[in-house]
């Protein structure tokens, strides 16, 4: 059965760190930044196509994926409201018929800026940083409450990185037995 990864959380958290790490450890991973796709559209699509046009592109290209044959397919990207996850989660495949992990990073805000100031060979991401931090800090309960994780990046990424292995090989290993 095909696997559906999504990381999330604020800018600046280490979604783009983590994933790259999860691809080197999971192979036959299709990847998928959120922030390339928004890259790829023209600046007038939000005008165009309305709302959420990213998450509805980002989930339309991961069920091309699957139809192709795809094991395990990664989307990192910034989910601010649990009810854009689950809008997002609706144009997915059920779950009868592919595994869906959606792992939610998190820090202090005083981590994330620090992140953020030293970040080499990329662009700053400005308000960006505190704003999204705080609209995913207001629904971090909503986040909790779902068998969904919440994944503390407060340390080196590669135990994050360990974390979310260890939930979704957990998971694939319930589902055998």
């Amino acid at each position: 059965m095909p696997t559906i990864i999504v990381i999330n959380g604020p800018a600046g958290v280490g979604k783009s760190t983590i994933s790259a790490q999860l691809v080197g450890a999971l192979p036959n991973m299709i990847s998928k930044s959120g922030d390339c796709l928004r890259s790829f559209a023209p600046a007038h699509a939000r005008a165009l196509l309305g709302a959420g046009s990213t998450y509805r592109a980002a989930a339309a290209l991961i069920n091309s994926y699957l139809t192709m044959g795809a094991e395990i397919v990664l989307f990192d990207y910034i989910f601010t409201t649990y009810a854009q996850l689950q809008d997002f989660r609706h144009l997915l495949p059920p779950d009868e018929s592919c595994t869906f992990h959606i792992f939610t990073l998190w820090a202090p805000l005083a981590t994330v800026e620090q992140r953020e100031a030293t970040r080499q060979n990329r662009e700053r991401l400005g308000p960006q940083v505190q704003t999204t931090y705080e609209a995913i800090r207001k629904a971090l309960p909503a986040f909790s409450d779902s068998p969904d994780h919440i994944v503390s990046n407060t340390t080196i990424p590669e135990d994050a990185t360990k974390q979310i292995l260890s939930t979704i090989k957990l998971s694939e290993t319930s589902k055998i037995i």
